[in-house]
């Protein structure tokens, strides 16, 4: 309420204050032409109407003023506190996007390191079987050329060992006459040394 709907209230007040007399003295007396506003004792009316006055200045003065005042206080009050409310809730909606905005982008970054940290394992899995191959067919290479070595290694020592077999019999050819008994036996006895 502001001050104007007060003065109409205290004016409202006023005069019923000053017909009531009248009204009061109506009943008093009786008769229905005392109910004519005519009728009213302008005495009564005149005191009725001071006393009035009186009251109403005293209100005006020392209550109305801080009633008024106190009751535009709190409306400014609430109405700041509204606005602050207002503002409190205006701030923090723009906090909440921003939280949202963050979370969004923070969620998209987190997957992008997931896929950036996927990306490395499989590329280091990759590269790890690759050099897993490599070394398998290094030494896959090595042993190879180191059957190879042994296998000429071996032919030599058998082509080697051959010769020397051969020459041992072409000696014994030579240092006797051979016959088909001795030429087996010859045979055989080679054979068996060649196993061993």
């Amino acid at each position: 309420m502001n001050s104007k709907h007060w003065i109409m209230i205290v004016l409202i007040l006023g005069i019923t204050a000053v017909l009531a007399p009248a009204v009061l003295a109506a009943e008093h007396g009786g008769g229905a032409e005392n109910l004519n506003p005519m009728n009213i004792k302008g005495d009564l009316a005149l005191w009725t109407l001071v006393t009035f006055l009186v009251v109403l200045t005293i209100l005006w003065k020392f209550a109305f003023g801080p009633i008024v005042r106190g009751l535009d206080a709190r409306e400014k009050y609430l109405h700041d506190q509204r606005s602050g409310a207002e503002t409190a809730n205006a701030d923090a909606q723009r906090l909440l996007e921003e939280y949202k905005e963050q979370l969004a982008g923070a969620r998209s970054e987190i997957q992008s390191l997931r896929d950036e940290a996927q990306a490395t394992a499989e590329k280091t899995r990759v590269s790890m079987l690759e050099m897993a191959k490599k070394e398998v067919e290094a030494v896959k290479e090595t042993a190879t050329r180191d059957i190879a070595a042994a296998k000429v290694q071996a032919k030599k020592e058998l082509a080697a060992a051959s010769a020397n077999l051969a020459v041992e019999i072409a000696g014994k050819i030579l240092q006797k006459q051979l016959n088909p008994e001795s030429h087996r036996a010859l045979i055989d006895q080679a054979v068996a040394k060649f196993s061993s």
